[in-house]
């Protein structure tokens, strides 16, 4: 190893080792220009980018919350979510009295946010599966189950979330049943279908879809299944007796399986050409790319001239690395931007990378090139209209040859923090798009702060 190597390393991971009490998410944010670190600075650095389909779907098999509507996007076309669950029993060997008829049948579903255009009414209607869950079977966002072409129920409403005083809240969706369903299920009373929640999910309810026929406005919105507030409820009278009776059937019991189905028409629009595992550079699309990831439309981005960029600066250490991407102006006020957003290692295939356990490998905050347990996350400043990320590990791994210099792609994600303090990567499932600009005007920048080490 010659003198300069042993120079540029124990440089390394001095810095390492003198950084790595430091919050990597406040080391060098916002610097003013006699403050910064390191000796030099650039800004120059080409990002190249486009927008990527791609071929896997997402698992979204107990993955709340489960978005159900659809929203039309002038720039990205149609997204339809529909919301497929298990109703359970509420009981065993279920009796109901003699001769009941039913007042009402009502599901109330909680929410908990809205999107699109939210001065559209919504309408969601109810169907009943014909066929059901699977034990063996995996479900994921291009997975659905059939069901009946007639709905049980129909609900149109107007979403609305409102303010409370410790959180915020939605109102409740109540769709009215059908009563020739709520019959059927008095006619089994004291049956076998309504002895066991497994005799109930086999030979009478296989479980419901939840979908909207809005084929223009309305919004998605998100369930939240797993709510206390989200019931199916059979309000009933029997014979001799004039008081109403009530039966809740279950819905937010972890028993019950659900899943979500989300399907986009791109037809028409700039990308409508885009095939799985393709890329549509920017400028072919005016200099902007897309993220709506639960439908796998990511960007990705490129750093063509590093080689070059190492060359010219001879041996140097990244002091820091920060990302910036600009939020189209004006793209987000009806189809609000991602909140955050991770970056995911790709190949020149378009794929996420794995490591051997079948994690997808994501940008890291640590200089441990192998961890997965410290995700950064790139967070969007509403103020600045555009997403910030300190890239420094990463950018100094590229610069050394330990990671192959095939790009990222930008995802949803949401981190959260377990008990022993190591970061845990989760896929965000509600319906945001975000428009990222790559243009003379408002390009994506990479702020690198570098010092230059002796020969």
């Amino acid at each position: 190893m010659n003198l300069a190597v042993k120079r540029y390393l124990l440089f390394f991971f001095s810095f390492v080792a003198i950084t790595a009490c430091e919050d990597p998410s406040e080391l060098g944010l916002e610097l003013q220009d006699d403050n910064r670190i390191g000796t030099d600075f650039t800004d120059t650095l080409t990002i190249q980018s486009g927008t990527v389909l791609l071929e896997d779907s997402i698992s979204t098999f107990g993955l709340a919350p489960y978005p159900a509507g659809y929203y039309a996007d002038p720039v990205l076309g149609t997204s339809r979510a529909t919301a497929f669950t298990e109703v359970g029993l509420g009981g065993t060997d279920l009796t109901f009295g003699a001769n009941p008829q039913p007042v009402s049948m009502t599901l109330t579903l909680d929410y908990s946010m809205i999107y699109g255009n939210q001065a559209s009414d919504l309408t969601l209607n109810v169907h009943r599966l014909t066929d059901g869950f699977s034990s063996r079977g995996s479900y994921y966002s291009n997975s659905t189950l059939p069901y009946e072409a007639t709905p049980i129920g129909s609900g149109t409403f107007r979403p609305r979330i409102f303010t409370l005083a410790t959180r915020d809240s939605a109102e409740v969706v109540k769709i009215e049943m059908s009563l020739d369903f709520a019959r059927e299920i008095l006619a089994r009373s004291g049956t076998s279908a309504l002895a066991t929640r497994d005799n109930f999910i086999n030979e009478f309810l296989k479980g419901i879809a939840i979908v909207s026929p809005n084929t223009e406005g309305a919004s998605i919105i998100a369930l939240n299944l797993t709510s206390t507030r989200t019931t199916l409820s059979l309000k009933y009278r029997v014979d001799a007796d004039t008081a109403i009776k009530e039966h809740l059937f279950p819905i937010a019991t972890t028993d019950n399986r659900r899943f979500y189905n989300i399907t986009a028409d791109r037809a028409g629009t700039a990308i409508s050409s885009l095939e799985k595992q393709g890329l549509i550079p920017s400028p072919q699309t005016d200099g902007v790319t897309y993220v709506q990831a639960n439908t796998q439309l990511l960007t990705k981005l490129t750093i063509p001239y590093l080689e070059q960029f190492k060359a010219q600066s001879g041996n140097i250490i990244i002091n820091r690395a920060e990302l910036i991407l600009p939020v189209q102006n004006a793209s987000n006020a009806t189809f609000t931007a991602h909140p955050s957003f991770v970056l995911y290692e790709t190949n020149s295939s378009n794929r996420i990378l794995q490591n051997s356990t079948g994690q997808n490998l994501a940008i890291q905050d640590t200089y441990s090139f192998t961890t997965t347990l410290a995700p950064s996350v790139v967070t969007y400043r509403s103020e600045k209209g555009h997403y910030r990320m300190n890239i420094t590990p990463y950018l100094q791994a590229l610069l050394l040859g330990r990671k192959e210099n095939n790009g990222v792609l930008v995802s949803t994600g949401l981190v959260t923090v377990s008990s022993n303090g190591s970061r845990q990567l989760e896929y965000d499932s509600r319906p945001f798009r975000t428009i990222i600009s790559n243009t003379d005007a408002a390009p994506i920048k990479l702020l690198i702060y570098y010092s230059k080490l002796s020969q």
